[in-house]
């Protein structure tokens, strides 16, 4: 029970412990257009009763408070939840993609949650880069396309099952064979079991799209909607822009995106399904953030693939 050095005694106490404060809201991931709206609750099982109190809401970005509330207590007896009412926050403060902190604090107790916040609804715009939907051309045709000397983003979602896995957001939290073979003997469907991804954080493809090194909720729909690439037979491409970690019983490289030179192209694959999710600002922006990077300098591949290696990975 000893720490393991993931989180201080701290931020564990601000989520799990006799007396919590919450918020209860829509989605993770906004636009700067839109309003933030929440409300707010006591989770009150500790040693005291809370009267005449208020509770301090507040939007951080940067470390700056953009704005703050208050949401008051009349009494809050021990021994319930209280829903205490609601908050908003206007975001169009917030001029860049952005990951914002909304700080709960009551007296010794606080809470944060991670929320992000994007660009207005606009159009992409994909500049010089040439966008390849796998579904909507056969191979000829992408072999065509990517042979045209131009950037290619190839959006695969369909890829070749025999080199895929299905995508997951929620890790495997304990043992895959056994749970598969749960499954196996009551003739259900087998969870993928992967467990999260890996990225470089710093990477110029994630400049417009806040991102740590490991999977947070802007992620979940770019996961969910994916088919993580086997990328065991292709050994030039070592370290995918976004890997997918697999389970210790399969132990294959995956990845739902990389990018590679075929001849004097420049090309980025990518197996999620972008283009029909365009609705969550959050996978908007992270194309957004690939095609800005595919249009600039930065860009510049030194894994080489030939032409068929991309056609068997995605046919």
């Amino acid at each position: 029970m000893e720490s393991k050095g993931i989180i201080s005694e701290e931020e564990w106490r601000s989520f799990c412990n006799n007396t919590v404060l919450l918020a209860k809201f829509d989605k993770y991931s906004w636009t700067k257009d839109e309003i933030f709206k929440c409300d707010i609750l006591l989770y009150n099982y500790g040693e005291k009763d809370f009267v005449n109190d208020e509770i301090l809401v507040s939007l951080i970005s940067d470390g700056k408070i953009i704005d703050s509330k208050t949401v008051n207590i009349k009494c809050a007896k021990r021994g319930d939840l209280y829903e205490l009412g609601g908050v908003e926050f206007k975001l169009d403060k917030i001029k860049t993609p952005s990951k914002v902190n909304l700080s709960l604090s009551l007296n010794e107790y606080s809470n944060i949650y991670s929320l992000w916040v994007y660009g207005s609804d606009k159009e992409y715009a994909n500049g010089e880069v040439n966008i390849i939907e796998s579904d909507k051309a056969n191979i000829n045709d992408i072999k065509l396309q990517i042979n045209n000397g131009k950037n290619s983003l190839i959006i695969a979602p369909n890829i070749n099952k025999e080199k895929s896995v299905d995508g997951f957001f929620a890790s495997d939290f304990w043992c895959y064979p056994m749970f598969a073979g749960i499954c196996e003997s009551l003739n259900k469907e087998k969870a993928p079991g992967t467990l999260g991804i890996l990225c470089n954080e710093n990477h110029p493809c994630f400049n417009e799209f806040p991102t740590e090194y490991y999977s947070n909720w802007q992620w979940w729909p770019i996961v969910y909607y994916s088919r993580p690439m086997i990328l065991d037979n292709l050994a030039n491409i070592k370290e995918p822009l976004v890997r997918v970690i697999d389970n210790f019983e399969r132990n294959n490289s995956l990845g739902i995106l990389f990018e590679c030179k075929v001849g004097d192209s420049k090309v980025m694959v990518c197996s999620s399904d972008i283009m029909n999710n365009l609705n969550y600002p959050e996978v908007k922006q992270y194309l957004i953030s690939i095609l800005s990077y595919m249009n600039s300098d930065s860009f510049a591949p030194k894994e080489v693939l030939d032409i068929d290696d991309i056609s068997n990975l995605i046919k």
